[in-house]
């Protein structure tokens, strides 16, 4: 997901996600499309399972390196 440098973000408190944790909220970019998101602190996720999960935000796209593994998945460590 790209985060472009003028989205608008905000915070907020979600009491029923993962115990009740303060998140990030927004819009961002996945191949030019715009896409909400919900950012959870990693302290919160950590040992809940197997998930997918992001852990970098990008501004440019044209950074991101798209290389599809065997899951079919995308990955971005570029």
């Amino acid at each position: 997901m790209v985060l472009p440098r003028n989205s608008q973000t905000s915070s907020e408190f979600m009491p029923k996600l993962l115990g009740g944790v303060q998140v990030v909220t927004g819009e961002g970019l996945i191949d030019e499309t715009t896409v909400n998101f919900v950012a959870i602190p990693y302290f919160s996720w950590q040992n809940r399972g197997v998930y997918q999960m992001s852990t970098i935000l990008i501004e440019n796209a044209s950074l991101i390196e798209h290389e599809q593994n065997s899951q079919g998945e995308i990955n971005t460590d570029g």
